[in-house]
């Protein structure tokens, strides 16, 4: 489990690099909600906080849980759309 953590974790802090990385690029074409903002706080609240459940409350599973979200989101998301390009 631990390493399942550190994968996950690790993988949360990627995408928040690059969710920062890449975080004009929405705004720079003058659309009004700015997604990267919203998911870079995301992930930042996710990773900072599944550290703070793994090793100040010793809660591992919750920070586990907590860690898989946004992963488990974006994949959710994926298959979502994907349906619906299936429908049209």
């Amino acid at each position: 489990m631990n390493l399942l953590f550190c994968l996950l974790w690790g993988s949360n802090f990627l995408l928040l690099i690059i969710a920062i990385a890449g975080g004009g690029f929405r705004g720079e074409m003058n659309l009004s909600t700015d997604l990267n903002t919203w998911t870079a706080l995301l992930l930042v609240i996710t990773t900072i906080s599944s550290l703070v459940l793994r090793f100040v409350f010793k809660r591992a599973l919750w920070s586990l849980g907590i860690v898989a979200a946004p992963i488990i989101l974006a994949i959710l998301l994926y298959f979502i759309d994907k349906s619906k390009n299936k429908m049209v």
